[in-house]
């Protein structure tokens, strides 16, 4: 298996709370389509070449965190990197993550770890944007639109580059 990362610096702490989840959102809708290949088609060739992708939005960066088969990693790379440089981020695809979000954020706010765990963050860093809980807030998450994830997409991802790591034995890749 080869593990992959594609990262970017930043994300959540340009956040604040108008757009608090932003970052989350962009990338849950980001991972879905692409201008040039479906969901259904993406995720199947992923699969066939061993592949599990998930996101990852941490303090200081985001991206995602993929594992391929090793004799599968070039196209795989390719299939990723088709995500950054195309993705669909249509109206109907962003509210649709958007609803999913707000769901976690639902089932977090009943979870009583996640709400001690967030209540420290919150009162720790006190108004920063790591005192955001990680899929974002409620409110300011409901509000976004999808000319919002297009204009955040324009500011974070498209025209930088991402600090890929590559994990694993690739010789003979």
């Amino acid at each position: 298996l080869i593990y992959v990362g594609f990262y970017y610096p930043g994300g959540r702490p340009s956040e604040d709370d108008t757009n608090a989840g932003i970052t989350a959102l962009l990338l849950a809708t980001l991972l879905r389509d692409t201008t040039e290949t479906s969901s259904e088609r993406l995720h199947r060739q992923l699969e066939l070449y061993g592949g599990r992708i998930r996101p990852v939005v941490k303090e200081d960066y985001f991206g995602v965190f993929a594992v391929v088969s090793s004799a599968d990693v070039e196209p795989a790379l390719d299939l990723l990197i088709e995500l950054f440089k195309s993705p669909k981020l249509d109206d109907d695809a962003v509210k649709r993550q958007k609803e999913i979000l707000l769901a976690r954020i639902s089932r977090e706010q009943a979870d009583a770890d996640a709400v001690l765990h967030n209540g420290v963050r919150r009162n720790l860093f006190q108004g920063h944007p790591y005192g955001f809980p990680g899929s974002g807030m409620e409110a300011s998450l409901a509000n976004l639109t999808a000319q919002d994830v297009r204009r955040w997409y324009g500011n974070t991802i498209y025209l930088r580059k991402p600090v890929v790591v590559i994990i694993g034995d690739t010789r003979g890749t």
